[in-house]
């Protein structure tokens, strides 16, 4: 099975941006709450986690505009 087919069936279409604002929304509750998380790394490594994740959200969403979606 392909791996653009599966994820479509469990995401949508929209699976990459599905998936990304899910990655963010863990990285971002980490980020913002580091009491749940004692270690120092994953708070930071989720806070870039997050940055990505808007970033990458960005540029589906500007992808989707123009049309030039893969």
């Amino acid at each position: 099975m392909n791996i653009d087919r599966f994820a479509s069936a469990l995401f949508g279409n929209n699976w990459r941006t599905t998936l990304a604002a899910i990655v963010s929304s863990i990285a971002g509750f980490i980020a913002l709450n580091p009491e749940f998380v004692h270690n120092q790394f994953v708070v930071k490594l989720a806070e870039f986690i997050g940055i990505g994740g808007l970033t990458t959200l960005g540029i589906n969403a500007k992808d989707k505009q123009s049309g030039t979606q893969p």
